[in-house]
């Protein structure tokens, strides 16, 4: 009888740890369909148009976003039903003069793995939406990262499939900061002014200066220091962070929570990472964060991959977007499948 149930046992431990490494496999490669549909907020604050990516076993309709003339975008299931389970929630935060376009390559990825994503267009500072006086008030978007999650949370259709206790955050270049501000740092107009008198190379700083051009010095615009941490926000990533040099070093340091840095190479002069990631990595607290610097990357290689001629494209109607495409054209598809490997594990794992 002892024999019998000592067997009993075995076969179910075996069971158990079948059905675990059957899980973490899946977790790899991607078990669902890419589901997609777009959410408007119209409340009493400006309007955010949302894009939401999402795990789905629906199989139709096809559709093909984040597409066009200059990058490669994804296949999605348009409008699709969510599959039925509780989800971890991403949101994304693009960066200046970006969209969610931009990156639905890593949500796309992310939702085969079984996670929402989702990727507001923050107004005054998108592509599609860039207004000087809208992208004057830079704590604006850490509040529509807040706006979006208690949407999602509020909203039953959306509810019913996120972990409310496991939201996470991605953030490139301004979008790096935004991320930032979301989880606890706190900015210094003061601050980002002496770093910039000290190294004027950082484009961050032409940026800042045009977009503050003619306000008081007491404007509320100006008044970057109020505390925009949203506490349901477990984890975060940064990419290649934009205004770094803008946060007061102590906010850094009382970050608590997991946050994994990526920094590019040395190919974009006036995005300098030992100047703009090199200050948060030096800050942030070592036990719960990580730098990964990737050597091959430029400050876009965390963009949609570029199309063969989007380079011969740019420079004769966009000359400007040149350098989006440039320097890693044969690269950027390795390093996103490193992104992609790396980021998923660092959301499961922390």
């Amino acid at each position: 009888m002892k024999n019998k149930i000592i067997l009993a046992f075995l076969c179910l431990l075996l069971n158990s740890i079948n059905l675990s490494a059957q899980s973490l496999s899946n977790s790899k490669k991607g078990i669902y369909k890419t589901g997609f549909r777009e959410i408007n907020i119209n409340d009493y604050l400006r309007p955010l148009q949302i894009a939401l990516v999402y795990p789905t076993s629906a199989k139709h309709p096809i559709a093909r976003i984040g597409d066009n003339e200059y990058i490669i975008g994804e296949n999605v299931i348009y409008d699709a039903k969510i599959s039925d389970k509780s989800f971890p929630l991403v949101i994304f935060s693009h960066g200046l003069n970006g969209s969610w376009d931009n990156h639905i390559w890593l949500a796309a990825a992310l939702s085969k793995r079984g996670f929402i994503v989702a990727m507001p267009n923050h107004p005054g500072t998108t592509l599609q939406d860039m207004d000087p006086q809208l992208a004057r008030d830079m704590l604006a978007r850490p509040e529509d990262i807040r706006r979006t999650i208690s949407y999602l949370l509020e909203t039953k259709q959306f509810s019913d499939h996120i972990d409310a206790n496991n939201i996470s955050i991605i953030g490139h270049s301004y979008g790096g900061w935004t991320a930032v501000e979301a989880i606890g740092g706190k900015s210094s107009a003061k601050v980002f002014k002496k770093e910039c008198r000290k190294y004027p190379i950082m484009l961050a700083c032409d940026i800042f200066n045009e977009q503050m051009k003619g306000l008081d010095e007491r404007s509320d615009f100006l008044k970057l220091d109020k505390d925009m941490k949203d506490p349901r926000i477990k984890r975060a990533v940064i990419l290649d962070i934009g205004f770094g040099r803008m946060f007061i070093p102590s906010s850094l340091s009382e970050i608590k929570i997991p946050v994994l840095v990526y920094s590019a190479g040395p190919f974009v002069e006036r995005i300098p990472a030992e100047l703009e990631t090199g200050y948060l990595t030096k800050y942030l607290p070592e036990k719960t964060s990580k730098h990964i610097v990737l050597n091959n990357a430029t400050h876009y290689s965390f963009m949609a991959i570029c199309r063969k001629n989007a380079i011969e494209l740019f420079k004769k109607d966009r000359p400007d977007q040149v350098p989006t495409c440039e320097f890693d054209t044969n690269e950027r598809a390795n390093i996103h499948t490193q992104l992609i490997k790396q980021i998923s594990s660092f959301l499961v794992n922390n």
